[in-house]
């Protein structure tokens, strides 16, 4: 359990919160937007650009995962420094403009490294989204820093209250459990609306 009997936690940075399945019921604080993940999972090279499209009118922002493997570079003495490498994330719009943010990654590292580009003010549907590798390829096996288009995030900005629907929502301290999610149980309490003899015991 998260919490004792006697008040003492197993688990140290869980929120809950629970609501009924009330018609009336209010939203939950905290969780006032829904999100939905699109895997890209693509190598962006310089002369290809990856594009995507947004089309659902809905949507309130988007939330773009970029990453670069490595970013290393070795000198002619046999120094390994970071790389400098560049990506450049688009909404393009029909009339030919576009909303642009950068990213220059200028650390070194032993594998994957990601960054997220968010964008709060969305044009008009449908517009793309484009992510163009801005540094050269590499040619050479001095230099590793191959670029990717990982994800992107489409958020909804709205309050659901679920009514007449039994919910609870959790807020949990990843650093407990790394990028795994734990395994919830819940022990519930119903509402009995059946006529039950009258020695029935619903705890035992």
């Amino acid at each position: 359990p998260v919490q004792n009997s006697d008040g003492s936690y197993n688990f140290k940075g869980v929120t809950a919160f629970f609501n009924r399945g009330t018609p009336e019921q209010s939203y939950i604080p905290g969780f006032d937007k829904t999100e939905r993940v699109v895997s890209v999972s693509t190598q962006v090279k310089k002369t290809t650009p990856i594009t995507r499209t947004i089309s659902d009118a809905v949507v309130d922002a988007l939330r773009v995962t970029i990453g670069v493997e490595r970013n290393v570079q070795v000198k002619d003495n046999g120094d390994t420094v970071a790389a400098q490498t560049q990506l450049l994330v688009e909404l393009l719009r029909g009339d030919g403009s576009n909303i642009s943010q950068s990213v220059t990654f200028n650390e070194k590292g032993s594998g994957a490294y990601y960054q997220d580009v968010v964008f709060d003010n969305l044009p008009e549907v449908p517009f793309n989204l484009r992510v163009t590798r801005i540094t050269g390829d590499s040619t050479s096996d001095k230099i590793s820093n191959n670029t990717f288009f990982a994800s992107y995030v489409e958020t909804i900005n709205a309050k659901f209250a679920y009514p007449n629907t039994a919910i609870s929502a959790l807020k949990i301290d990843s650093d407990q459990f790394g990028s795994s999610n734990p395994t919830r149980n819940f022990l519930l309490k119903g509402k009995n609306d059946l006529l039950m003899p009258t020695n029935y015991d619903p705890i035992t």
